[in-house]
């Protein structure tokens, strides 16, 4: 279940009413200075805050997936809890990426989606990340999980021919905290293939 953010992380000490968020995302040809997920796709959850106070039954969930510009909601129903397995994927050059979403929980997926490039861009393949956010506006909003796992968090390429396949891990990674005040998380590789995110001082 989502808890509020501590009191502590806000000037004024009392947490603020109003929606919170938690948005998890895979994605690859992000670029972290331009604020761009690239072609990616994951899950939000939300919940309303009142009186601090997470509102009984508001809590809910969506997958989504985008490329440039706004969300596409759908591909799979999701639930607060439910486990979600990413693929994102594309061949470089080509305007069109793929990704799938599979609730492990309820055995559903989304089946192979395909999600056009914006303009004047194409796929690339230089960088993959696995991300936690929220919906950024003039107040924190993101919800206090407390701690959000990646496992598998693997990336692969290979030639077109099919040659010089390679497999990836977080062994290389570059590890970027969130630090939007008052919102931050820390990110920790706990394994080659294991990512924990901490929500504001829930992290060692």
């Amino acid at each position: 279940m989502a808890g509020i953010p501590p009191a502590s992380a806000y000037t004024t000490g009392v947490v603020p009413d109003g929606v919170l968020a938690s948005i998890q995302w895979v994605g690859m040809d992000g670029q972290v200075a331009a604020k761009d997920p690239g072609l990616s796709a994951g899950t939000i959850s939300l919940c309303l805050v009142q009186g601090g106070n997470v509102v009984p039954d508001s809590q809910y969930a969506q997958a989504w997936y985008q490329w440039g510009g706004d969300e596409t909601y759908g591909g799979i129903d999701v639930s607060p809890g439910d486990l979600v397995t990413i693929t994102v994927c594309g061949t470089a050059g080509n305007k069109e990426g793929l990704v799938t979403l599979l609730n492990a929980t309820e055995n559903t997926t989304s089946g192979a989606i395909i999600v056009s490039a914006p303009t004047n861009v194409v796929v690339v393949g230089d960088n993959v990340a696995w991300s936690l956010g929220f919906v950024s506006t003039d107040s924190a909003s993101l919800a206090n999980y407390g701690a959000t796992f990646f496992y598998d968090c693997l990336a692969a390429s290979r030639n077109p021919d099919g040659s010089n396949i390679q497999e990836h891990n977080l062994t290389s990674a570059d590890i970027l905290n969130l630090v939007n005040p008052p919102a931050k998380s820390t990110a920790v590789q706990l394994a080659p293939e294991v990512l924990m995110l901490y929500a504001y001082n829930n992290g060692p």
